[in-house]
């Protein structure tokens, strides 16, 4: 990803990006295997438009645009 947060934590900031989008529904994670050898697969969703976990986005805004 690149970005850093305000602390300078690059993997703290991406994990918590990731964490939203699977709460959301957004995102599937399946990790398999440990440590160095684990294999790690994203998978994008069809998840629910609503927009409550964003907070900051204007709900109307947003589905005329997705739409």
């Amino acid at each position: 990803m690149g970005v850093r947060d305000s602390a300078g934590r690059e993997r703290a900031y991406t994990e918590r990006g990731v964490q939203v989008l699977v709460d959301a529904g957004w995102l599937t994670v399946e990790t398999i295997g440990a440590k160095r050898g684990a294999k790690t697969t994203f998978s994008l969703e069809a998840g629910d438009r609503a927009t409550e976990w964003l907070g900051w986005v204007d709900a109307d805004d947003w589905l005329d645009d997705a739409a």
